[in-house]
C-alpha cells in the first residue's frame, strides 16, 4: 500500500466555509453522511492529539476521530472501522498530526503506528499530514493549535484558517 503525504497548508479555508458543521470534541469520534444541513465534520484544537479520518465517496459518508493518547492502537482502529461500517476497498483514510512537534512522544501514538494499523484494513487510499513541521511555533515561540474539517460531499480534508489559534 502506498502512503501519500499531503500538505493541508495549501488547502486552508475560513471557518465561515464550514458552517454549519458537526463538531467532534477531543477524545471522541463521529460518523455522518452528507446532508445540506450538516455538510462538514470538524474537529478543533489538535495539539498533541491526532485526527483519524475515513471517507467513503460512494456513500458520501465520513468519520472524524479526535484521538488522544492511546496504548491500544489496534483496539482503537478496530472500534473506528466497526463504527464506520464502510467498504474499506473504497475508503480514503487520513491521519493528521497535531501542531506540537512532540506529538509523538510520551504515550502519543506515532503516525507510523497509526498508518500501519489502518493499512491492515486495506483502504483505497491512505494519506498522512505531519503539519507540526509548519505549525507548532511561530518566530515569537507562541504555541498554536490546528483544526481540520472533512467535507462530507467531496471528501476533501482541509485545515481551517482560524484553526491556527494562538493558545499561549
Amino acid at each position: 500500500m502506498v502512503i501519500e503525504n499531503i500538505r493541508l497548508s495549501r488547502n486552508k479555508i475560513s471557518n465561515w466555509n464550514v458552517e454549519p458543521t458537526l463538531e467532534v470534541v477531543e477524545g471522541a469520534f463521529a460518523v455522518a453522511t452528507y446532508t445540506p444541513e450538516y455538510p462538514n465534520l470538524t474537529t478543533y484544537g489538535l495539539m498533541c492529539c491526532k485526527a483519524i479520518i475515513f471517507y467513503d465517496p460512494r456513500e458520501q459518508k465520513g468519520m472524524v476521530c479526535h484521538m488522544q493518547d492511546t496504548y491500544d492502537i489496534a483496539r482503537l482502529i478496530e472500534t473506528l472501522t466497526a463504527a464506520f461500517e464502510g467498504n474499506f476497498g473504497e475508503v480514503s483514510a487520513f491521519v493528521v498530526s497535531g501542531s506540537w512537534q512532540n506529538s509523538e512522544e510520551g504515550g502519543f501514538s506515532t503516525i507510523r503506528e497509526l498508518t500501519d494499523e489502518i493499512a491492515n484494513y486495506q483502504p483505497a487510499h491512505l494519506f498522512v499530514n505531519r503539519g507540526y513541521m509548519n505549525v507548532g511555533y511561530n518566530s515569537n515561540r507562541d504555541v498554536w493549535e490546528r483544526s481540520v474539517t472533512l467535507d462530507l460531499g467531496s471528501g476533501e480534508v482541509r485545515q481551517l484558517l482560524s484553526g491556527l489559534t494562538k493558545i499561549m
